[in-house]
């Protein structure tokens, strides 16, 4: 059986994928200039591994930093935005409120989820869970995790490591990433004149894509 660590490492390793991923499609959009990835943990990883159980406020700021950010120009304007990259439809608690404080500092979040071979977009402050106590009416009554004041799941410690509380997104509240174009359009118009992806771009797209379903179905 998997430890704890080769799990971890394993969804490490699927997230950098969906990075890159997530990377050259925002670079084929008209209006993104610039994108780049964010946070300690692009450029000292070992630190971050460092600190993957620490929950004090300092280290939940590095680890829970939003994935990357990119710069939209507009008729003389430049517009800044977070984005975070989730391979999974969970989100856990420390992260979640750490977003919405970088939220409150005036940072505009995108979330980009992988699921079910799809990927998905939608602003932070737009995103919605599902209720966690109709979650856990599909399990058994021995197999349900508590839920807290606030809604969140709490599983118990495994293997005496603390396990963050976590909630499911509702889909309902997300979009596919082929409607990002029209999110964009709505906002600064008029700047897109051309099709979104040409045929070859999307065959090259389909092709990474691919890899990295591949990877996410080995483990």
């Amino acid at each position: 059986m998997a430890t704890a660590n080769a799990k971890f490492n394993v969804r490490l390793r699927c997230g950098i994928l969906f990075e890159q991923l997530l990377c050259y499609l925002l670079a084929h959009i008209n209006c993104i200039s610039q994108i780049a990835l964010n946070g300690t943990e692009h450029t000292h990883p070992a630190f971050m591994q460092a600190i993957r159980n620490n929950f004090g406020d300092a280290a939940l700021f590095l680890r829970f930093a939003p994935d990357g950010v990119i710069l939209i120009e507009n008729n003389g304007k430049k517009n800044l935005y977070h984005w975070e990259a989730k391979n999974a439809k969970n989100i856990e608690r420390d992260a979640y409120q750490t977003y919405l404080k970088y939220q409150t500092a005036g940072c505009r979040i995108f979330i980009f989820v992988l699921d079910g071979g799809l990927i998905y977009f939608q602003i932070l402050n737009k995103l919605k869970f599902i209720d966690s106590q109709a979650i856990l009416d599909r399990y058994p009554n021995g197999k349900r995790f508590p839920v807290d004041e606030d809604g969140w799941i709490c599983p118990p410690p495994r293997n005496g490591e603390k396990r963050t509380p976590y909630k499911e997104i509702d889909f309902s509240s997300m979009k596919p990433f082929v409607c990002l174009e029209s999110f964009f359009a709505s906002i600064f118009k008029p700047i897109f004149q051309k099709d979104y992806f040409a045929k070859e771009v999307w065959d090259s797209i389909q092709t990474q894509y691919n890899k990295i379903e591949e990877t996410l179905h080995e483990h």
